[in-house]
Protein backbone atom coordinates (compact mmCIF):
# COMPACT_ATOMS: atom_id res chain seq x y z
CA UNK A 1 0.00 0.00 0.00
CA UNK A 2 2.85 2.40 0.78
CA UNK A 3 4.31 1.67 -2.67
CA UNK A 4 0.93 2.28 -4.31
CA UNK A 5 0.29 5.56 -2.48
CA UNK A 6 3.80 6.87 -3.15
CA UNK A 7 3.53 5.93 -6.83
CA UNK A 8 0.26 7.82 -7.17
CA UNK A 9 1.61 10.86 -5.31
CA UNK A 10 4.67 10.96 -7.55
CA UNK A 11 2.38 10.84 -10.57
CA UNK A 12 0.18 13.80 -9.52
CA UNK A 13 2.74 15.77 -7.43
CA UNK A 14 6.23 14.81 -8.63
CA UNK A 15 8.05 17.45 -6.54
CA UNK A 16 6.49 16.64 -3.15
CA UNK A 17 8.97 14.80 -0.88
CA UNK A 18 7.63 11.61 0.70
CA UNK A 19 9.03 10.25 3.97
CA UNK A 20 8.45 6.60 4.87
CA UNK A 21 8.72 4.82 8.21
CA UNK A 22 8.69 1.01 7.97
CA UNK A 23 9.78 -2.01 9.95
CA UNK A 24 13.22 -3.42 9.20
CA UNK A 25 11.68 -6.48 7.55
CA UNK A 26 9.74 -4.35 5.07
CA UNK A 27 12.23 -1.64 4.13
CA UNK A 28 14.03 -3.90 1.67
CA UNK A 29 10.76 -4.49 -0.22
CA UNK A 30 10.07 -0.86 -1.16
CA UNK A 31 11.29 1.10 -4.15
CA UNK A 32 13.62 3.68 -2.57
CA UNK A 33 13.32 5.91 -5.65
CA UNK A 34 9.79 6.85 -4.56
CA UNK A 35 10.87 8.34 -1.24
CA UNK A 36 12.81 11.38 -0.10
CA UNK A 37 13.94 9.40 2.96
CA UNK A 38 13.22 6.01 4.53
CA UNK A 39 13.46 5.34 8.25
CA UNK A 40 13.38 2.15 10.29
CA UNK A 41 10.58 1.82 12.82
CA UNK A 42 11.74 -0.55 15.60
CA UNK A 43 9.39 -3.39 16.52
CA UNK A 44 9.12 -2.00 20.04
CA UNK A 45 7.31 0.98 18.52
CA UNK A 46 4.48 -1.04 16.98
CA UNK A 47 4.17 -4.18 19.10
CA UNK A 48 2.51 -4.64 22.46
CA UNK A 49 5.25 -4.88 25.08
CA UNK A 50 3.68 -7.93 26.77
CA UNK A 51 1.71 -9.86 24.13
CA UNK A 52 3.92 -9.02 21.16
CA UNK A 53 0.84 -8.37 19.02
CA UNK A 54 0.95 -5.60 16.45
CA UNK A 55 -0.40 -2.40 18.02
CA UNK A 56 -0.60 0.17 15.21
CA UNK A 57 -1.68 2.97 17.55
CA UNK A 58 1.73 2.85 19.26
CA UNK A 59 3.30 4.04 16.02
CA UNK A 60 0.50 6.27 14.79
CA UNK A 61 0.26 8.14 18.09
CA UNK A 62 3.88 9.15 17.45
CA UNK A 63 3.24 10.60 14.00
CA UNK A 64 4.25 14.08 15.15
CA UNK A 65 7.43 12.89 16.90
CA UNK A 66 8.44 10.74 13.93
CA UNK A 67 7.91 13.56 11.46
CA UNK A 68 10.03 15.95 13.51
CA UNK A 69 12.72 13.27 13.93
CA UNK A 70 12.83 12.94 10.13
CA UNK A 71 13.71 16.64 9.90
CA UNK A 72 10.25 17.95 8.94
CA UNK A 73 8.82 21.18 10.35
CA UNK A 74 5.41 20.92 8.69
CA UNK A 75 3.97 17.78 7.14
CA UNK A 76 0.91 15.81 6.15
CA UNK A 77 0.69 12.32 7.62
CA UNK A 78 -1.25 9.86 5.44
CA UNK A 79 -2.47 6.35 6.09
CA UNK A 80 -1.17 4.27 3.22
CA UNK A 81 -4.55 2.79 2.22
CA UNK A 82 -5.30 5.26 -0.55
CA UNK A 83 -4.33 6.53 -3.98
CA UNK A 84 -3.82 10.17 -4.95
CA UNK A 85 -6.16 11.38 -7.69
CA UNK A 86 -5.23 15.09 -7.66
CA UNK A 87 -2.15 17.22 -7.01
CA UNK A 88 -1.58 17.36 -3.23
CA UNK A 89 0.39 20.64 -3.22
CA UNK A 90 -2.67 22.96 -3.08
CA UNK A 91 -3.83 21.11 0.04
CA UNK A 92 -0.40 21.49 1.67
CA UNK A 93 -0.47 25.22 0.91
CA UNK A 94 -3.98 25.53 2.36
CA UNK A 95 -3.01 23.75 5.59
CA UNK A 96 -0.03 26.01 6.36
CA UNK A 97 -0.51 27.83 9.65
CA UNK A 98 -3.05 25.33 10.99
CA UNK A 99 -0.60 23.87 13.59
CA UNK A 100 -2.62 20.64 13.71
CA UNK A 101 -5.56 19.39 11.67
CA UNK A 102 -7.35 16.15 10.86
CA UNK A 103 -10.73 14.91 9.60
CA UNK A 104 -13.24 16.06 12.23
CA UNK A 105 -16.55 14.41 11.42
CA UNK A 106 -18.56 15.61 14.42
CA UNK A 107 -18.32 17.50 17.71
CA UNK A 108 -20.40 17.58 20.86
CA UNK A 109 -20.71 17.66 24.62
CA UNK A 110 -21.07 14.75 27.04
CA UNK A 111 -24.84 14.48 26.54
CA UNK A 112 -24.68 14.67 22.73
CA UNK A 113 -24.56 12.01 20.05
CA UNK A 114 -21.28 12.76 18.26
CA UNK A 115 -20.83 11.65 14.67
CA UNK A 116 -18.05 9.04 14.29
CA UNK A 117 -17.25 8.95 18.00
CA UNK A 118 -17.57 5.19 17.64
CA UNK A 119 -14.97 3.52 19.84
CA UNK A 120 -16.24 4.27 23.35
CA UNK A 121 -19.29 5.82 24.96
CA UNK A 122 -19.22 9.46 26.03
CA UNK A 123 -19.25 8.31 29.65
CA UNK A 124 -16.16 6.18 29.00
CA UNK A 125 -14.39 9.01 27.19
CA UNK A 126 -15.03 11.52 29.95
CA UNK A 127 -13.93 9.07 32.65
CA UNK A 128 -10.88 7.62 30.88
CA UNK A 129 -9.44 10.97 29.78
CA UNK A 130 -10.63 12.87 32.87
CA UNK A 131 -12.33 15.46 30.66
CA UNK A 132 -13.75 18.69 32.02
CA UNK A 133 -17.57 18.61 32.37
CA UNK A 134 -17.91 21.20 29.61
CA UNK A 135 -15.27 19.68 27.29
CA UNK A 136 -15.97 19.34 23.57
CA UNK A 137 -15.28 15.92 22.07
CA UNK A 138 -14.52 15.41 18.37
CA UNK A 139 -15.20 12.35 16.27
CA UNK A 140 -11.98 12.10 14.26
CA UNK A 141 -11.03 10.03 11.22
CA UNK A 142 -7.24 9.93 11.37
CA UNK A 143 -6.40 8.75 7.85
CA UNK A 144 -4.82 12.18 7.37
CA UNK A 145 -3.26 14.47 9.96
CA UNK A 146 -1.35 17.70 9.48
CA UNK A 147 1.28 18.84 11.98
CA UNK A 148 3.61 21.80 12.33
CA UNK A 149 6.56 21.96 14.71
CA UNK A 150 5.01 23.87 17.61
CA UNK A 151 4.83 23.83 21.43
CA UNK A 152 1.13 22.93 21.17
CA UNK A 153 2.02 19.73 19.35
CA UNK A 154 4.84 19.05 21.78
CA UNK A 155 2.19 19.09 24.50
CA UNK A 156 -0.14 16.93 22.42
CA UNK A 157 2.63 14.35 21.99
CA UNK A 158 3.10 14.20 25.76
CA UNK A 159 -0.63 13.53 26.19
CA UNK A 160 -0.60 10.87 23.46
CA UNK A 161 2.37 9.11 25.06
CA UNK A 162 0.59 8.96 28.41
CA UNK A 163 -2.71 7.62 27.11
CA UNK A 164 -1.30 5.03 24.72
CA UNK A 165 0.34 3.55 27.82
CA UNK A 166 -2.94 3.71 29.76
CA UNK A 167 -4.47 1.13 27.42
CA UNK A 168 -8.17 0.46 26.90
CA UNK A 169 -10.96 2.15 28.87
CA UNK A 170 -12.89 0.48 31.66
CA UNK A 171 -15.55 -1.67 30.01
CA UNK A 172 -13.60 -2.10 26.78
CA UNK A 173 -14.46 -0.74 23.35
CA UNK A 174 -17.81 -0.54 21.60
CA UNK A 175 -16.25 -1.81 18.35
CA UNK A 176 -13.36 -4.19 17.64
CA UNK A 177 -10.42 -2.88 15.63
CA UNK A 178 -8.19 -5.88 15.08
CA UNK A 179 -8.15 -6.54 18.86
CA UNK A 180 -6.06 -3.39 19.34
CA UNK A 181 -6.47 0.14 20.68
CA UNK A 182 -7.79 2.47 17.94
CA UNK A 183 -5.52 5.49 17.57
CA UNK A 184 -8.63 7.60 16.89
CA UNK A 185 -9.80 6.88 20.45
CA UNK A 186 -6.50 8.22 21.83
CA UNK A 187 -6.38 11.26 19.54
CA UNK A 188 -10.02 12.21 20.22
CA UNK A 189 -9.51 12.06 23.99
CA UNK A 190 -6.27 14.05 23.90
CA UNK A 191 -7.73 16.73 21.64
CA UNK A 192 -10.65 17.07 24.06
CA UNK A 193 -8.30 17.32 27.06
CA UNK A 194 -6.45 20.16 25.34
CA UNK A 195 -9.57 21.97 24.19
CA UNK A 196 -8.69 21.48 20.52
CA UNK A 197 -11.02 21.09 17.53
CA UNK A 198 -8.45 20.32 14.79
CA UNK A 199 -10.72 20.83 11.79
CA UNK A 200 -9.65 21.37 8.19
CA UNK A 201 -9.39 25.14 7.63
CA UNK A 202 -12.41 26.55 5.79
CA UNK A 203 -12.26 27.33 2.11
CA UNK A 204 -10.28 24.36 0.86
CA UNK A 205 -11.00 23.76 -2.84
CA UNK A 206 -10.77 19.98 -2.45
CA UNK A 207 -11.11 17.80 0.66
CA UNK A 208 -8.19 15.54 1.55
CA UNK A 209 -9.66 12.01 1.39
CA UNK A 210 -12.83 10.40 0.06
CA UNK A 211 -14.17 7.50 2.13
CA UNK A 212 -16.45 5.45 -0.11
CA UNK A 213 -18.87 3.78 2.30
CA UNK A 214 -22.35 2.61 1.31
CA UNK A 215 -24.09 5.91 2.14
CA UNK A 216 -21.97 8.02 -0.20
CA UNK A 217 -23.79 9.07 -3.37
CA UNK A 218 -21.03 10.84 -5.29
CA UNK A 219 -20.16 9.77 -8.81
CA UNK A 220 -16.55 8.96 -9.77
CA UNK A 221 -16.40 12.25 -11.68
CA UNK A 222 -17.51 14.19 -8.61
CA UNK A 223 -14.92 12.44 -6.43
CA UNK A 224 -12.16 13.29 -8.88
CA UNK A 225 -13.33 16.91 -8.88
CA UNK A 226 -13.71 17.30 -5.11
CA UNK A 227 -11.01 15.18 -3.40
CA UNK A 228 -7.25 14.60 -3.41
CA UNK A 229 -7.17 10.92 -2.42
CA UNK A 230 -9.54 7.97 -2.76
CA UNK A 231 -9.31 5.70 0.28
CA UNK A 232 -9.81 1.94 0.57
CA UNK A 233 -10.34 2.19 4.31
CA UNK A 234 -11.70 -0.36 6.75
CA UNK A 235 -11.25 -4.11 6.75
CA UNK A 236 -12.36 -6.67 4.20
CA UNK A 237 -10.66 -8.66 1.51
CA UNK A 238 -11.04 -6.19 -1.35
CA UNK A 239 -14.10 -7.99 -2.74
CA UNK A 240 -16.87 -6.01 -1.10
CA UNK A 241 -16.83 -7.26 2.52
CA UNK A 242 -15.21 -4.13 3.90
CA UNK A 243 -16.46 -0.58 4.35
CA UNK A 244 -15.20 0.66 0.98
CA UNK A 245 -17.67 -0.06 -1.79
CA UNK A 246 -16.54 -1.92 -4.96
CA UNK A 247 -16.71 1.07 -7.30
CA UNK A 248 -14.09 2.90 -5.22
CA UNK A 249 -11.83 -0.14 -5.15
CA UNK A 250 -12.10 -0.02 -8.94
CA UNK A 251 -11.16 3.68 -8.96
CA UNK A 252 -8.15 2.86 -6.76
CA UNK A 253 -6.95 0.29 -9.31
CA UNK A 254 -7.65 2.55 -12.27
CA UNK A 255 -5.71 5.39 -10.65
CA UNK A 256 -2.65 3.22 -10.06
CA UNK A 257 -2.76 1.84 -13.58
CA UNK A 258 -2.05 5.37 -14.87
CA UNK A 259 1.24 5.77 -12.99
CA UNK A 260 3.35 3.67 -15.35
CA UNK A 261 4.87 1.80 -12.40
CA UNK A 262 4.39 -1.63 -10.93
CA UNK A 263 1.31 -1.55 -8.71
CA UNK A 264 -0.69 -3.89 -6.49
CA UNK A 265 -4.49 -4.24 -6.89
CA UNK A 266 -6.97 -3.61 -4.10
CA UNK A 267 -7.94 -7.28 -3.96
CA UNK A 268 -4.34 -8.11 -3.06
CA UNK A 269 -3.51 -5.42 -0.53
CA UNK A 270 -6.84 -5.33 1.34
CA UNK A 271 -6.47 -8.87 2.66
CA UNK A 272 -3.56 -7.94 4.95
CA UNK A 273 -5.17 -4.95 6.67
CA UNK A 274 -4.95 -4.78 10.45
CA UNK A 275 -8.72 -4.24 10.80
CA UNK A 276 -9.26 -7.79 9.54
CA UNK A 277 -7.60 -9.26 12.66
CA UNK A 278 -9.91 -10.93 15.15
CA UNK A 279 -7.73 -13.11 17.35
Amino acid sequence: MAHNLASSLKYVSPDVPIVLYASESLISTVDARLFHSIHTLPESEFRHKITGRIEPAKAKCQAYRLGIAAGLTEFLFLDVDGAAINDIEPLLDHLKGSIVATEVTGTGKRSDTINYSIWASNAQMWRHFDLAPDATLCGVQSSWMYFEKHPINDGLQTQLDHYINEGMPLGGFKMNWGDAIPDEFIYAGCFARMGMIPSLPPGTPKRPIFFGHAKRKETPAQVRDQYHIVSIYGGGNGKGRGLTQPQWLKMYDQTLSLTGRVWYPATQVMSDKHANGRG
